[in-house]
């Protein structure tokens, strides 16, 4: 008897923590990109300027030293482009804006159901690529 309440008593809390942790497996998705994960970002029909980013577009991004490397259409464009921003080249810091991504010179945030934001309105999503 004194063995089963050892055991008990060590893995009772152990369990807890397990499945406090969410068993493990989930990651956010923010953890995702920050790891380098791929994503997409689909842009929807939007009625606000966002420069060079053609509303109905997507880009494929990811994370590379520090810097999110972008490609896609741009507006008025037929072939891909790349290009590559920092939040920090448009003065942004990962702290003060956690959950946002730079691509084509704009910064925009994103939610936990991973849409798109910008100026608090959505005007697309998030879509992590699968492994």
């Amino acid at each position: 008897m004194f063995r089963v309440k050892s055991l008990l008593i060590y893995f009772i809390p152990v369990f807890v923590l397990f499945l406090a942790q969410g068993c493990g497996s989930e990651k956010t998705t923010q953890q995702e990109i920050n790891a380098g994960k791929p994503f997409t970002v689909i842009f929807n029909n939007f009625d606000i300027d966002l420069g060079t980013v053609a509303p109905n577009s997507s880009l494929e991004v990811q994370l590379k030293n520090g810097k999110f490397v972008a490609t896609g259409i741009a507006k008025g464009q037929t072939s891909p482009q790349t290009a590559s921003y920092s939040l920090l080249d448009s003065g942004v810091t990962e702290a003060s804006c956690p959950k946002c991504i730079s691509v084509w010179g704009g910064i925009f945030e994103y939610d936990e159901h991973n849409n798109l934001l910008k100026d608090k309105k959505i005007i697309g999503r998030i879509v992590l690529k699968e492994n």
